[in-house]
């Protein structure tokens, strides 16, 4: 497979001569109904007490399911933040988006909690679930279906399917930086090119085998795994003035909400420009904290301007923009820059 995701020519003419000769065993393996790839109505049947489970949908979607569950979205009804913000969950109208049903039972305010398996969080029915259907952006090629699917190409990739939740961050988004195209999926789900489907046992593997690599995002939603090179402007100026290092440094967000965003919680970014001497070792620190609730929020477009004064030994300033981590979650490093001291 090459670096845009096409299947070499090669690839193609032994998958295809494969399932010519695997083709007898497929079926029977289908119409056996083997563990893993038979008929599973439960995938998609719901009632005001059930859903379809997590676990379930992991085992045929493998990759996906392993990056759900070290996300955020995962830990989102046991995140301890949110257990001390909600009182131990005593504050129903939160769980709606802590752990939410299917966000396509109505089309407008926040999605209705669900009863069931709460510790799963924002789990995979939430976002795919739509009347009786599995609904998602790409076609999978595996020859059984296990469930009924919908593909919708433009459905996951709207910033309106992350703004049931995400209200206040769409709101910003919108309100300052109105014209800007880009989407939620872009920066915070990283692309990736592999199967829909992944096997499990040798039945299952028989069936997807024919599956070909196609165009998709990781449910991480971690940002930091995505280039984030065209998102912020980081300039540094320098200077020795008497005995000190004198520096001026300028930040820019091309982000269309602000930075740090979110409506509740810890939220809190960081500007940290580090003075290195000629060894390598700090020689001292100039801090700004950024938070949405004091006003100090990145805006889009609007320079931030940190100075500060460093020790005469500085022979090279490191400069961080950074989100501090909360949750079990590791900082995320936005952006990074350097210069020497003249």
């Amino acid at each position: 497979m090459g670096a845009a995701g096409r299947v070499s020519p090669r690839r193609g003419w032994w998958s295809r001569a494969w399932w010519l000769l695997a083709a007898p065993a497929a079926v029977a393996a289908a119409l056996a109904s083997p563990p893993g790839c038979a008929l599973y109505p439960e995938l998609t049947r719901t009632s005001r007490a059930t859903t379809p489970a997590a676990r379930d949908c992991a085992a045929c979607h493998v990759e996906q399911a392993r990056e759900w569950r070290a996300s955020a979205h995962a830990r989102a009804f046991v995140a301890e933040a949110f257990v001390e913000a909600t009182d131990g969950h005593r504050f129903g109208e939160c769980i709606g988006c802590h752990a939410p049903g299917s966000l396509f039972e109505a089309t407008t305010g926040p999605p209705r909690p669900r009863l069931d398996r709460l510790a799963d969080g924002v789990d995979c029915q939430a976002c795919h679930l739509d009347r009786g259907a599995l609904v998602g952006p790409v076609h999978g090629g595996a020859l059984v279906r296990p469930h009924p699917v919908r593909v919708d190409h433009d459905l996951h990739g709207r910033p309106e399917l992350c703004g049931r939740c995400h209200e206040g961050t769409l709101a910003e988004a919108r309100a300052l930086a109105p014209g800007d195209a880009r989407t939620c999926q872009g920066c915070h789900m990283a692309p990736v090119t592999r199967t829909v489907t992944a096997a499990t046992d040798r039945a299952s593997a028989l069936l997807v085998a024919l599956e070909d690599p196609v165009p998709q995002r990781r449910h991480t939603f971690d940002v930091t795994a995505v280039d984030l090179t065209d998102a912020f402007d980081l300039r540094i100026a320098v200077a020795r003035a008497g005995d000190a290092v004198e520096a001026e440094v300028t930040v820019v967000s091309r982000v269309p909400h602000l930075v740090p965003t979110g409506d509740f919680g810890f939220r809190q970014g960081d500007v940290i420009v580090e003075g290195r001497d000629a060894a390598g070792a700090s020689t001292g620190r100039i801090a700004r904290a950024l938070h949405k609730e004091l006003g100090t929020a990145l805006r889009p477009g609007e320079p931030l301007v940190v100075r500060g004064s460093l020790p005469p030994a500085t022979t090279r300033v490191e400069v961080t923009l950074g989100r501090a981590g909360r949750d079990g979650e590791r900082p995320a490093l936005l952006a990074r820059a350097e210069a020497r001291v003249p």
